[in-house]
């Protein structure tokens, strides 16, 4: 198995594979997912999950995915927002562009507070015509990995805390999506197409 891992820390994450101009008979991945968390006077403590498993054939990927946490006008407020977006796509693929950042930001008048954002997405797809899917075990992985997610992301604990555990529940993820028995490629073919995970990541 093939792996193309391209990753990319800060703000803001973008990538492109080929050249973006497909053809006018292409068929198009189009795929949105956000979270978003504001903390304020009346509501100290937000936290908003995203996590959003796709399932996609096409010749092309133009996905976003957004985080954003915000904590303003307060005392000791704390926001996390976490979005995490895994496309699998029937390739082959002769593009792919993902808009993945994050924003995390203390406003004014806040004091004590904090505003955690992480955004991650994987797109998966072989390099020839095929189909990609989870299976029955990938895909209860996966959902474990989600809830574990969840429950770090309401954990009240520190954010610095909450970053390192999804870090490495994300390290899980890329782990999954690698192995061979938990991702299902259907092909025709005579000798199974290889598979190529793209991984986008975004903290603050």
């Amino acid at each position: 198995m093939k792996r193309i891992k391209l990753l990319a820390m800060g703000a803001l994450a973008f990538a492109m594979i080929g050249i973006f101009a497909p053809d006018a008979g292409a068929s198009p991945v189009i795929n949105f997912n956000a979270a978003t968390a504001w903390a304020s006077t009346y509501h100290p403590s937000a936290v908003q999950v995203s996590f959003r498993v796709a399932t996609d054939t096409g010749t092309w990927v133009s996905d976003t995915n957004t985080a954003s946490a915000v904590s303003s006008y307060c005392y000791g407020c704390d926001a996390v927002g976490v979005a995490v977006l895994i496309d699998l796509v029937g390739g082959p693929l002769s593009s792919v562009r993902v808009s993945n950042h994050a924003n995390a930001f203390d406003g004014p008048n806040c004091v004590g507070c904090s505003a955690l954002a992480s955004a991650y997405a994987f797109v998966v797809a072989p390099d020839a015509p095929s189909q990609i899917t989870l299976s029955p075990a990938g895909a209860e992985a996966i959902e474990t990995i989600e809830q574990q997610v969840n429950a770090d992301a309401w954990s009240g604990a520190p954010a610095l805390w909450i970053s390192d555990q999804i870090n490495n529940e994300m390290a899980e993820v890329e782990a999954i999506l690698a192995n061979p028995n938990d991702v299902v490629v259907t092909s025709s073919q005579t000798n199974l197409p290889q598979v190529q995970i793209n991984e986008f990541s975004s903290d603050q």
